[in-house]
């Protein structure tokens, strides 16, 4: 996801001076538009099997820890 954020910033607002909110939410429609017209589906590189036990590890550990 921050990635994403970082293209949307690196593309779209990051290069241009704007004066009016309007301008702003304009290049990012611009933006979006032609993302979704290029169509950048995620793809996993690994099931969700693989994942869930260390998330799972991951939680029960820092519940656990003590400050």
């Amino acid at each position: 996801m921050e990635s994403w954020f970082y293209l949307l910033e690196r593309k779209a607002i990051r290069r241009d001076v704007f004066h009016i909110v309007a301008a702003v939410r304009t290049a990012i429609q611009r933006f979006l538009d032609a993302w979704n017209d290029r169509k950048h589906p995620s793809t996993w590189l690994k099931t969700a099997d693989q994942i869930l036990p260390r998330t799972a590890r991951t939680c029960v550990a820092t519940s656990e820890a003590r400050h």
